[in-house]
């Protein structure tokens, strides 16, 4: 019930602080991430989260808090041409990522493609999203973490 009331810093700072490995590494199995792969994105989680609290710009802006590259996936993830870690592209893959442990029925893609419906002349490839070289955007959705 304690847990309700922490904030993502201060879950990520106690998550740091945990004296004994075994109790990190248990806690990052339930997500099927090496805790040290789950400690860093813990911290740019409540990163990204500052960003948007204090209505700083999110959009076209490289990380200062880059979450690691994932690169032992146990579900689904993104191939290497998405693997730009610097960019907010990247960081929703790895809340998607964490999200469909935690709630596997989560509607986070549905409302993600409704926010650039609702914004069409936004271009989303300053999200990070790679292109073929043409300038074309590579579909994201084909990626088997947003299957």
């Amino acid at each position: 019930m304690c847990f309700e009331l922490l904030t993502i810093g201060e879950m990520s700072h106690l998550y740091r602080g945990l004296k004994n490995n075994s109790d990190k590494k248990r806690i990052a199995d339930f997500f099927e991430l090496h805790p040290t792969v789950f400690t860093s994105w813990l911290h740019t989680l409540t990163y990204v989260r500052n960003i948007c609290a204090h209505h700083s710009r999110l959009w076209n802006r490289d990380l200062a808090i880059e979450p690691e590259l994932l690169i032992k996936p146990k579900g689904n993830w993104i191939t290497t041409r998405y693997e730009n870690n610097k960019r907010v592209f990247y960081f929703l893959c790895v809340l998607r990522y964490l999200l469909n442990r935690a709630n596997p029925n989560n509607t986070m893609q549905t409302k993600i493609e409704n926010l650039f419906l609702k914004y069409p002349t936004i271009p989303i490839k300053f999200l990070g999203i790679p292109s073929d070289g043409n300038g074309n955007l590579l579909n994201w959705k084909l990626e088997k973490i947003w299957q």
